[in-house]
């Protein structure tokens, strides 16, 4: 995926996570020769014994340049993710046979599978050449304009914006100590769980899909809470907005600095390119004034899924307001992979990977990051007393209610919504219970307590739980939920196949769609 890793000393070696499921095309291990890599540190270190150290030694003196060690990582509970319903199976097994392996040592690691033969069903990434290509370029380019690289990745569903992202954070960072990534698809996000816009600054390479790094805090993020920006198209473009005036305020204006020290920024976009999309679109190049953009295009796909053949003319400002940025065409690509992901599972992936991390013990070797033993229902909650801890109360964004229904409902309105430039999302939480005795609300969240020290609001959305966070380890096949009987579990319904008026909510977007000249 682009990165580039320098070797470490033998008696605390860099250790980099690295997650290579089947619901995403197989990573690729391969000796590189860039020696303008960067040398970097990972925050996680791994320790080796004597007899580690010999071998490295032994293989050193037999003039071997490129070596690696392999860790099992089944510790870190993420395999567990595959007891939740819902969830694909097998996604972190590959049982090759022995005419695709060479070493029955390295096939012993647990959770490492060595492939060197064609497996059926089975694909390791490539990397098109015109995605080296444009990359190499900018990166030149960036070296002699002296400034960051500010780049938009743009283009419809499915074509690869979200992988060709990784891989430009990747080769990014092989230049860089750090990368700024804004994250404008709220529906298949990168480092945050669905429904929010995120600003991160990357510091270790991106190794894995979206639900293997979920623990990544954010330097600002916003709370849209909905998976499209046609709920909100104004707001939407308010919190985009802000996070790339951060970005400006705090990373674009250094001044002579060396070349690794530049933040560059990496945003994805989403895959609406019709209609307001394309409006949406174009306002988020306007603010950002890119001096890239990468552009995933397809000669052999139709031409609705392309952007217009007049997008260039488009992006370029008249010449009193500045240069226009480069544009590059990529190649799009449909990631192949053996379990195949859409947009709904993705999500939901993404969301119980998020609630089930255990940030406390992330990065230490040997602990868990995941915990999927013990299920949402029946973790014990936090408790927070609304009269103390929310000194700007609870926030709605969509739907009508009654103010004196809000705590049955919780599904109320605001307008206009908390406005970016003095709010601030912290993360997602689950309202387990509301006990209004006691005025207070029972909270499942990862976060710690001293993030949580600092939330002052709570903000309703319109996201939908994921199925798993539901159900306890039973999946729904025993007497009742978190050991209360399905005559008193609430929420729950098993009714299937109902039709007529009524039977499915009415969904609205309240929004105004103009027709685009010619």
């Amino acid at each position: 995926m682009g990165a580039v890793l320098r070797g470490s000393s033998l008696d605390s070696i860099d250790f980099y996570p690295v997650f290579s499921p089947k619901t995403h095309a197989l990573l690729s291990i391969a000796p590189a020769e860039e020696d303008n890599a960067i040398v970097r540190k990972s925050s996680i270190r791994a320790s080796t014994d004597d007899s580690t150290k010999e071998a490295i030694q032994d293989m050193r003196s037999r003039g071997f340049k490129s070596l690696f060690l392999v860790m099992g990582m089944q510790w870190c509970g993420l395999d567990d993710i595959e007891d939740l319903p819902d969830v694909p199976r097998q996604m972190f097994e590959l049982r090759p046979d022995n005419r695709h392996t060479q070493s029955a040592a390295l096939s012993s690691i647990p959770g490492f599978y060595p492939v060197f033969a064609v497996v059926p069903d089975i694909k390791a990434f490539e990397t098109p050449a015109t995605w080296e290509d444009s990359v190499h370029s900018a990166v030149n380019h960036e070296k002699v304009r002296k400034s960051p690289l500010v780049s938009v990745i743009c283009g419809s569903k499915d074509m690869g914006k979200s992988t060709f992202a990784r891989y430009l954070v990747n080769r990014l960072l092989n230049k860089h100590k750090h990368v700024a990534f804004l994250e404008t698809d709220v529906g298949q996000s990168e480092f945050t769980p669905p429904g929010m816009i995120a600003l991160h600054i990357i510091e270790s390479p991106v190794m894995g899909p979206p639900y293997t790094h979920q623990h990544l805090t954010p330097t600002h993020s916003h709370f849209i809470g909905a998976l499209t920006s046609a709920s909100n198209p104004h707001y939407y473009l308010d919190t985009v907005g802000h996070l790339i005036r951060l970005y400006k305020e705090r990373y674009d204006n250094l001044i002579e600095v060396n070349n690794t020290d530049l933040v560059p920024l990496v945003i994805n976009t989403q895959g609406w390119i019709n209609g307001l999309g394309y409006d949406l679109l174009m306002s988020i190049i306007q603010q950002t004034s890119p001096t890239d953009v990468f552009v995933m295009h397809s000669p052999s796909i139709d031409a609705p899924r392309n952007l217009p053949a007049t997008f260039a003319a488009d992006i370029t400002p008249p010449p009193e307001q500045g240069h226009a940025p480069s544009i590059h065409y990529t190649q799009s690509i449909i990631t192949p992979s053996a379990i195949r992901l859409d947009a709904h599972s993705s999500r939901a992936l993404a969301s119980v990977s998020y609630f089930h991390q255990d940030l406390h013990h992330y990065g230490i070797i040997g602990k868990r990051w995941w915990n999927f033993q013990a299920r949402i229902v029946d973790r014990l909650p936090w408790v927070l007393d609304w009269r103390k801890g929310l000194q700007d109360g609870v926030w709605f964004l969509f739907d009508d209610v009654p103010k004196g229904q809000l705590l049955y409902a919780l599904n109320g309105t605001l307008n206009p919504p908390p406005m970016p430039a003095t709010t601030a999302c912290y993360g997602l939480a689950i309202i387990r219970a509301i006990d209004p005795s006691n005025h207070a609300f029972h909270i499942i969240t990862p976060l710690p307590s001293t993030q949580l020290k600092k939330v002052t609001a709570i903000v309703k959305g319109n996201l939908a739980l994921p199925v798993a966070a539901l159900l306890d380890q039973h999946n729904g096949n025993g007497n009742g939920i978190a050991r209360q009987p399905w005559s008193k579990v609430p929420y729950v319904e098993s009714s299937t196949n109902v039709n007529g008026i009524g039977a499915s909510a009415r969904k609205s977007r309240r929004i105004n769609i103009r027709k685009r000249g010619p």
